[in-house]
């Protein structure tokens, strides 16, 4: 039995992003609705300005690229299309409430969510033993996930006064809450050429040949996919690995997905922790999205990636905003409904 999507903010946001991924593809839809219905999410599409809906249903392998699952199905439905997203079941602790039970964090410390063994995972991304932080695998396998529960939580850890972040969000907007943040330093870089100038300003700043530092505060560099450094832009592989280098003496931290498995641009010594979407080293899609490897120099360790809905990240944004910090009482207008419970907010089937 089908449920409709109702007060369901995640869908919400997916539903946008279907419609910007086909309108990125010269293809303009409106969803209008849609259900929850077993194992899929169904959307109910409706071309507009003349879309052609045989050239949707060509369309489905880049929606799903597009919007990070394995893939969506569509095909006509009346007069319109339905365009059916599997539903990810299964997502991994929330952030907030696994925070508070952690209790206070250092500065620069980022939870990452929680073990096999049931132990909260916590990186410091700024520290002595680990400053660079890599994601790696398949679309849908949650790598921008990733990145933004490893962000939030160092804002949360961390107050703007001793970190800024710059960041890379070409294509996917993945990135788009760090500008509600005091910690962003400028403006994401959201086109190639701007995320060229940008390397190139933070190399230059390696080479002590740029005056406009931040200080003593380290910056995070966040870069959501690395597939636009190919072509005119391949010129700036090398410039990246730079920064995984020699970025972090000069206080310049890099936290970046990619999609192949060995990035070209990453350099792998001491100080690197690479989260390897579980599977993927065999070739394979993650059977369960938010599942990671993570590897350090000395470490190795399974874990489930802390999740955060689209309430969550207004809720992390207000609470960085209220200068909160993990292991103090939730303000009582951010306490979460029936208990602080790790499962999310329910599955979305019926």
């Amino acid at each position: 039995m089908a449920t409709a999507l109702e007060d369901r903010p995640e869908l919400d946001r997916q539903a946008d992003a279907i419609e910007r991924a086909l309108l990125g593809l010269s293809l303009p839809v409106r969803v209008n609705g849609g259900e929850v219905d077993g194992e899929w999410v169904r959307y109910h599409i409706v071309p507009v300005l003349g879309t052609a809906p045989e050239r949707v249903c060509l369309a489905a392998s880049a929606v799903a690229e597009s919007i990070g699952v394995p893939e969506v199905r569509i095909a006509p439905a009346g007069r319109a299309l339905a365009l059916d997203v599997p539903i990810r079941k299964g997502e991994g602790p929330r952030l907030i409430p696994l925070l508070q039970t952690v209790g206070m964090l250092p500065p620069w410390t980022a939870l990452v969510g929680m073990t096999e063994a049931g132990a909260p995972l916590v990186v410091q991304l700024c520290g002595p033993a680990t400053d660079t932080m890599v994601a790696v695998g398949p679309a849908g396998c949650g790598k921008s996930e990733l990145l933004r529960t490893v962000a939030l939580s160092l804002a949360l850890t961390t107050p703007a006064s001793n970190l800024q972040f710059l960041g890379i969000d070409i294509g996917g907007r993945e990135l788009a809450v760090l500008e509600s943040l005091p910690h962003l330093a400028a403006d994401l870089a959201t086109t190639a050429r701007q995320a060229g100038a940008l390397l190139s300003r933070l190399a230059a700043e390696i080479d002590g040949d740029w005056a406009g530092g931040a200080g003593d505060r380290p910056r995070v560099l966040v870069v959501d996919d690395d597939g636009w450094l190919v072509g005119a832009e391949a010129d700036r592989l090398p410039v990246l690995r730079r920064l995984v280098q020699a970025g972090p003496a000069v206080g310049i931290h890099v936290l970046a997905a990619s999609r192949e498995a060995r990035p070209a641009w990453l350099a792998r010594r001491p100080g690197v922790v690479v989260a390897q979407a579980l599977h993927y080293s065999q070739g394979l899609h993650p059977t369960a999205p938010g599942r990671f490897l993570l590897r350090s120099h000395r470490d190795v360790a399974r874990v489930r990636a802390a999740s955060l809905t689209a309430g969550d990240l207004d809720r992390v944004r207000r609470l960085v905003q209220a200068g909160w910090a993990p292991g103090e009482p939730l303000p009582a207008t951010e306490a979460f409904p029936g208990g602080d419970s790790f499962a999310g907010e329910g599955g979305w089937a019926a």
